[in-house]
C-alpha cells in the first residue's frame, strides 16, 4: 500500500500489482526460474479444476465439464500464458476470475450474501491482477438471465458496486497504457476494416 501512494502517475499506480508480484516472486523462489515456471503450472491446473466446477454448476452435467475443463486446460492459447513467466497475470486473473463466478453461482443458487461478499472480493482481486476482469459485471448479467429467466433492472442495481469498480479500473488502464506508449492512433497505418480485422486477432509482435 506504500509503495502504491508513492507514485505519481497513472503507469505507476497500475503497474503496483506487478511490482509487488515480482518482489513476492523474488522472495519465494529467488533467482531459480523453475519454481517461477512451476507456479504459473500450478496456477493453471488449478484453473483447469475451476472452469469443471464452473461448467458442471451451468450444465449440471459432469461429462460434458470435464471435455471443457480439458480443452481449457490443453488449448494453444494458454501456452503463453503458462509458459512465460512475465504472463502470470493471465493465470492469476482467470484464477480469481472463475473463482468470482462459482461464488456468484453459489450465491445464486442459495441466497448466501457471504458468497456475494467474497465473489465482488475474488473479482476485485482478478481486476488488480489484469485489467481484462472489468467485464465480469456483464458475465454476471448473463448468468443472471440464464438462472432466472429474465433480466430486470433491479439485477443490474445489485451490481452497481461491481460496474464501479469496473469504470475506475478500466480508466486506470486506459490511462496507464497511454502513459507508457501502448495505445496509439494507427489510423495512418490501417484503414477502418484492416483494424476491425487486427482487434478480433490476438497478435504478438
Amino acid at each position: 500500500f506504500f509503495f502504491f501512494f508513492k507514485q505519481k502517475t497513472a503507469y505507476e499506480i497500475y503497474q503496483c500489482d506487478w511490482s509487488s508480484d515480482v518482489c513476492s516472486s523474488d522472495l519465494i523462489s529467488g533467482n531459480n526460474p523453475f519454481l517461477l515456471h512451476f507456479d504459473n503450472m500450478v496456477i493453471h491446473l488449478l484453473n483447469v479444476a475451476l472452469v469443471f466446477l464452473f461448467v458442471e454448476k451451468i450444465l449440471k452435467h459432469r461429462f460434458a465439464a470435464c471435455m471443457v475443463a480439458l480443452l481449457f486446460g490443453i488449448h494453444p492459447m494458454h501456452v503463453e500464458s503458462v509458459a512465460w513467466i512475465s504472463e502470470r497475470k493471465d493465470v492469476l486473473y482467470t484464477f480469481f476470475f472463475l473463482l468470482s463466478c462459482i461464488m456468484y453461482l453459489k450465491h445464486k443458487s442459495g441466497n448466501n450474501r457471504n458468497y456475494y461478499h467474497l465473489s465482488f472480493l475474488m473479482f476485485f482481486l482478478a481486476c488488480l491482477s489484469k485489467s481484462a476482469a472489468v467485464i465480469l459485471p456483464v458475465i454476471f448479467l448473463l448468468l443472471d438471465y440464464l438462472k432466472d429467466s429474465k433480466l430486470t433492472f433491479r439485477h443490474i442495481i445489485n451490481k452497481a458496486h461491481f460496474f464501479v469498480v469496473s469504470i475506475v479500473i478500466g480508466i486506470v488502464a486506459l490511462l496507464s497504457q497511454g502513459s507508457s506508449g501502448a495505445i496509439q492512433d494507427v489510423s495512418r497505418y490501417y484503414d477502418y476494416f484492416d483494424q476491425i480485422g487486427r482487434a478480433s486477432c490476438r497478435e504478438r509482435v
